[in-house]
């Protein structure tokens, strides 16, 4: 088997897996894809290009095999005129509280707090990552060897 007919033959194997993702029938005389059903659908086997509305690496491949734009292929909340209708109102502040509009809610207190029985402890509780504090010196030297780990 020549080079390039070896080479055309893996490129309708992976041509067969990735249709076979998108539930699309190949023609295997010229590699073209016969049915668009799930470009259409923008829907694909793994559920990322449902999920973000950006075309998985499978939708990609099947859209420049097929010489089309993958821009077309982008979810519209992506481009610029969904941006442009988002901020298109503007949201203009009041001044003043008394410019609020008066809702009939009440007020929210703060919980009570009930003092717990018993002394207040000295010192604080530490966290379970936090170091504990310990002696000042805790290598022990002894006076007669200068050796540490005993006095």
């Amino acid at each position: 088997m020549h080079v390039f007919s070896l080479l055309e033959a893996i490129r309708k194997w992976c041509m067969e897996r990735v249709g076979a993702r998108f539930d699309m029938a190949i023609d295997m005389e010229d590699g073209q894809l016969t049915e668009r059903k799930r470009l259409s659908t923008r829907r694909c086997g793994c559920g990322k290009w449902q999920i973000s509305g950006i075309p998985c690496k499978h939708a990609l491949r099947v859209i420049y095999d097929q010489s089309l734009n993958p821009i077309d292929f982008v979810s519209p909340f992506f481009k610029s005129a969904a941006y442009k209708l988002t901020y298109a109102d503007h949201i203009h502040p009041k001044s003043d509280p008394t410019q609020w509009p008066n809702f009939s809610l009440p007020t929210i207190q703060p919980p009570v707090i009930k003092r717990q029985v018993g002394r207040p402890a000295k010192k604080r509780k530490r966290g379970p990552n936090e170091p504990r504090k310990g002696k000042r010196n805790r290598n022990v030297k002894c006076g007669k060897c200068r050796e540490f780990g005993h006095n």
